[in-house]
């Protein structure tokens, strides 16, 4: 009785806590729940209590990755996740299990490569991506969040728009989103004379982590606006990011990069360290922090490779080679991309030249391509 009691009391504080909890925060919940409820080497128990949560935790561990944090933090997870799949209540749920715990023992492997300094093809490498805190209970959890970023035209008024977002968006990030679209704006307009007054702006983030605020997204997403706006006005040069590079840090209006504080500059470092990033861009006043973290842990991994740059002004990025690649459009692909944007345009002028072509040819056209006779009179 009193095993189930202490049982009914985690489910009661479990309950007050997760809603308010995602990714990986979430996950680490959950398997402590399932880790405790395995120690008590009850059978009954287990298999009444088995089936709590599993639903949830299913549904967590669909996004959950190894990556970002140390190799051994999966282990009690891995663990969990094969005794679930023993349980015979839960029989409808092993297929998925299996196949979450065969993809997180390869990512774990993976991870684990790329630690021991070894080359590996990661599916994020083309991303715009950047670390960010999971807060829990006192805990934080950070992770790399990519993201993607769409813009189009507007008529009437700048909107943008958060893709997840089940809540009103935090106020220094929106700030942050306005602050750096405006900079953006005014580095295109630089090379296109006709940028449109209003746009309506998408950020889609690949993964919920956490609720988003602050404004550490400042670089991001100014050279993530900048990228999409090249794109949308067809400019003779597109900008790319390179591969493999993580930003951090904040951006005001004349582009000067805001520090983060040092204790979440060491978390971020640490997420990107357990990654298979190259590069870490960090404001420059936090840089000293990032690279005692990088040094710290290379003590454990002494062959896995990450450069630490940290920056003063948006614009050392812009000039930067090994950040940004400046590519020329050919005039042959401008012209289509051209033809491709204004199909609108397009159509109703090949419609009206058809129609005058039709009236112009009728009236001209002397060979007629029927005729009639009445009588004596040839119609045609």
């Amino acid at each position: 009785m009193l095993a189930a009691f202490e049982i009914e009391k985690r489910i009661e504080d479990l309950n007050r806590t997760l809603p308010k909890t995602f990714g990986k925060a979430r996950v680490f919940l959950l398997s402590d729940f399932y880790s405790h409820l395995f120690s008590l080497n009850n059978h009954n128990l287990i298999e009444a209590y088995s089936t709590q949560y599993i639903e949830l935790y299913i549904e967590s561990l669909e996004k959950y990755t190894p990556f970002y944090q140390p190799i051994e933090d999966s282990e009690n997870l891995i663990k969990v996740i094969e005794r679930l799949k023993e349980i015979r209540f839960l029989e409808e749920y092993r297929s998925t299990l299996n196949e979450f715990l065969s993809r997180i023992i390869d990512e774990r492997e993976l991870l684990r490569r790329i630690l021991k300094g070894e080359k590996v093809v990661s599916s994020n490498e083309k991303r715009l991506s950047v670390p960010l805190i999971e807060k829990c209970n006192g805990c934080h959890y950070a992770v790399v969040e990519s993201l993607k970023i769409r813009i189009s035209k507007s008529r009437d008024k700048d909107s943008f728009l958060i893709i997840p977002m089940n809540q009103e968006v935090e106020k220094h990030l929106n700030e942050q989103i306005k602050t750096s679209f405006e900079s953006a704006k005014r580095f295109v307009g630089k090379y296109y004379k006709k940028v449109a007054k209003y746009h309506e702006v998408i950020i889609y983030f690949d993964n919920l982590c956490a609720f988003y605020e602050g404004n550490s997204l400042g670089i991001a997403l100014t050279t993530g606006f900048i990228e999409q706006l090249s794109l949308l006005y067809n400019l003779p040069y597109v900008t790319n990011i390179a591969d493999n590079i993580v930003f951090t840090g904040g951006m005001d209006k004349d582009g000067k990069i805001t520090p983060v504080t040092p204790e979440i500059i060491e978390k971020k470092t640490e997420a990107v360290f357990y990654s298979n990033v190259k590069t870490f861009i960090v404001p420059k006043e936090d840089e000293i922090f990032a690279l005692e973290k990088v040094k710290a842990l290379k003590m454990k991994h002494p062959k896995r490779q990450l450069a630490v740059s940290g920056i003063e002004n948006f614009n050392e990025i812009l000039n930067r080679r090994d950040l940004i690649h400046y590519k020329k459009q050919s005039v042959a692909l401008r012209t289509v991309k051209g033809i491709r944007n204004n199909w609108i345009l397009l159509t109703t002028v090949v419609i009206l030249l058809s129609v005058v072509s039709f009236f112009i040819i009728r009236d001209i056209d002397n060979n007629p391509a029927t005729s009639e006779v009445k009588g004596n009179v040839l119609l045609l």
